[in-house]
């Protein structure tokens, strides 16, 4: 399971979980009254043993769990899709 590490106040934080709450996503986040209050580099997403921080590595992590949701969603329905990648019809 995905696991967000921020601390209370933190604006970045905010934005990372409005995201993961966008993407309708099971998650889980741990909030911490300040960055002392653990050894992890807030803030943070932790998945499968991994741990990504930096707001580039975020960002690279959350567009590439989008796009994957994104075709994983189109192919598990019961319709047509479009594949994102090709632009080809199903």
């Amino acid at each position: 399971m995905i696991e967000l590490h921020r601390t209370e106040s933190d604006e970045y934080g905010e934005e990372i979980e409005q995201t993961l709450n966008e993407m309708v996503l099971a998650f889980r986040t741990e909030l911490y009254t300040d960055a002392g209050s653990t050894d992890l580099p807030l803030p943070c997403i932790c998945d499968s043993g991994r741990v990504i921080s930096g707001e580039s590595d975020i960002r690279n992590f959350l567009d590439t769990l989008e796009r994957e949701l994104r075709i994983q969603r189109s192919i598990s329905g019961d319709g047509c899709y479009i594949d994102p990648d090709t632009g080809e019809v199903c």
